[in-house]
């Protein structure tokens, strides 16, 4: 079971690196996914916001990036702003993700994303291995596989996706 396993993580990972590119981390992928997961830039929605501006009951809102800004990356070209320090950095990590503006979220650099799922602590990812990674190339953070969170230390784009289900997807902007 177990070198079944670390084929199943060798092939993930090389459609991650085929997909995505050399910047690419999978987080977590067991026998119990299903399917060859592939991550790629299909199906998915914008960034949007509630016509008042504001996400959730942190205060965050929807802002343009300025001129000068990366290219979009996974259909974000707005990001929700999360950088105040009391801001929430939860994301549902399901397939709810693919409606949800803060899926497009700028941070500052240092500061913490949970990927969640409801009241647990952390996401199945299992059921939906996560890739986090940097579209120009480089190391991209990992996320703990109890606790669902990543740690962004330095400003650059990261866009992650589920290796199963390439519509769950988004972008941290870390300023």
């Amino acid at each position: 079971m177990a070198s079944r396993r670390s084929l199943r993580r060798l092939l993930i990972a090389s459609l991650c690196a085929a997909a995505l590119g050399a910047g690419c981390v999978l987080l977590a992928c067991s026998s119990s996914s299903a399917g060859s997961p592939a991550p790629s830039a299909a199906d998915g929605g914008g960034g949007t916001t509630d016509g008042a501006g504001s996400t959730d009951g942190s205060g965050g809102t929807d802002t343009s990036v300025a001129d000068g800004a990366p290219e979009p990356e996974n259909d974000c070209t707005t990001f929700t702003d999360r950088t105040a320090d009391t801001a929430s950095r939860t994301l549902e990590w399901d397939l709810n993700i693919v409606t949800a503006p803060e899926r497009c979220m700028r941070i500052k650099a240092g500061q913490t994303v949970t990927f969640g799922n409801g009241a647990d602590a952390g996401a199945d990812f299992d059921m939906h291995p996560l890739v986090i990674y940097k579209p120009k190339g480089g190391a991209a953070p990992m996320a703990d596989t109890v606790t669902g969170q990543a740690t962004f230390p330095t400003a650059a784009l990261f866009g992650f996706a589920c290796g199963v289900h390439p519509q769950m997807r988004g972008v941290i902007l870390v300023e």
